[in-house]
């Protein structure tokens, strides 16, 4: 049995932790003894509940966990990431690991570091090119010293690493075109961000209001402007609903619906726990979400997709990746507009009409999201990965 030391930068308390974490370790603990180390926030480990319902989770399968509280000044940050490297050479000599799975680049820095020091195999699972997010949601500069010394490393921790999983097949070309020593076709995965396929379908029906739904934080890499922007315009020709499930930013999401002009009986905004999600996106009629544009997006893959399609529920969205848009077009289970600046609101209304009267859209949703985004498939990748380190 393996020995599996899963780093993550995000917290398991969070949704995405829970969605996109602990929802493919579960399976994984069948045949692994897995220990995660986590960085968490202090609201979230302020939740008593949830914070026992994960536990009971993780105690139920067996899985490990450490973690450490997340700090926003600079020189707790260094003093956090310190204490999980010193933390993390321990646990490796102590538990005798024999894989590091590291998500994203701040964890993958940690493994390739220790690499040089501790045998171990490293699964380097990138999510995303997140140094471009940074630049490209207007958080880092290219001249800043964070961007310097991590554009530094981030060739040299590929090359080290044993294997690479990426979530689309356009940053797995990337990153063959780098012609490192180390990387191959046999070395890099494609995972796309997969779900746990919701079992009980819903039968289409056409609502009054139509109801479109924002899902998720908005932060610095959502247009949401371009959000309200189109639904205000649809507003104005039939009667919708704007749901916005969000965790955190409800002052923000509110000041900006009044900025747009919508009136508050058009909208509503609140949280809802991982746990009852899915029957929150049930029902709505569209997902809509609009990610910032910039490089980064060859390696994105919105986890907003697989949930929404796993609920029968169609999407609109912009121009993603040649990956994204073949899946969204080949099974005609959404809108994509190609130029958000300069877009033809006529053949938009038309496209999401022609949704809404589709009796077979909801079942389309739901066998593409079988087809791509389940997780037991992408659990089984991981599986073979895991083995072939044994």
């Amino acid at each position: 049995m393996n020995q599996v030391l899963y780093l993550t930068y995000d917290g398991i308390l969070e949704p995405l932790g829970y969605s996109q974490i602990l929802s493919y370790l579960k399976s994984l603990s069948n045949n692994n003894k897995i220990t995660i180390i986590s960085i968490e926030k202090k609201q979230d480990l302020q939740n008593i509940d949830h914070l026992n319902k994960i536990k009971n989770i993780l105690s139920e399968f067996k899985i490990d966990w450490k973690y450490f509280i997340y700090k926003q000044n600079k020189f707790g940050k260094l003093f956090l990431l310190s204490n999980i490297i010193l933390n993390t050479y321990f646990l490796i000599l102590q538990k005798k690991i024999n894989i590091v799975h590291s998500r994203s680049y701040v964890m993958g820095l940690i493994a390739y570091l220790l690499n040089f020091i501790i045998s171990f195999s490293h699964i380097f699972d990138i999510r995303g090119f997140w140094i471009e997010e940074r630049v490209e949601w207007g958080l880092w500069k290219k001249k800043s010293l964070k961007y310097i010394f991590f554009k530094y490393f981030e060739n040299k921790i590929y090359n080290k690493s044993k294997i690479i999983v990426t979530l689309t097949k356009d940053a797995k070309k990337i990153l063959l075109n780098k012609k490192l020593t180390n990387l191959n076709n046999s070395n890099i995965y494609v995972i796309p961000t997969s779900v746990e396929l919701n079992k009980n379908k819903n039968l289409y029906t056409i609502k009054d209001p139509i109801k479109f739904m924002h899902l998720g934080a908005l932060g610095s890499r959502y247009d949401f402007h371009m959000y309200l922007k189109i639904t205000s315009k649809v507003l104005k020709q039939r009667n919708i609903f704007l749901s916005i499930i969000n965790k955190g930013e409800h002052n923000k999401v509110k000041y900006l619906l009044n900025k747009h002009n919508i009136n508050s009986k058009n909208y509503e905004i609140k949280y809802v726990s991982p746990y009852f999600i899915n029957d929150e996106i049930k029902k709505c009629n569209f997902g809509i979400f609009f990610p910032v544009k910039g490089f980064y997006l060859n390696a994105y893959f919105p986890t907003k997709l697989g949930e929404f399609l796993s609920n029968g529920i169609p999407i609109i969205t912009c121009s993603i990746n040649n990956h994204v848009n073949s899946i969204i077009k080949e099974n005609n289970i959404g809108v994509i507009i190609d130029d958000l600046d300069n877009f033809n609101f006529k053949k938009f209304y038309d496209e999401i009409n022609k949704l809404l009267n589709d009796i077979h859209i909801r079942e389309r949703c739901i066998n593409t999201a079988k087809k791509y985004f389940d997780i037991e498939s992408a659990n089984k990748i991981y599986s073979e990965i895991y083995r072939s380190l044994n």
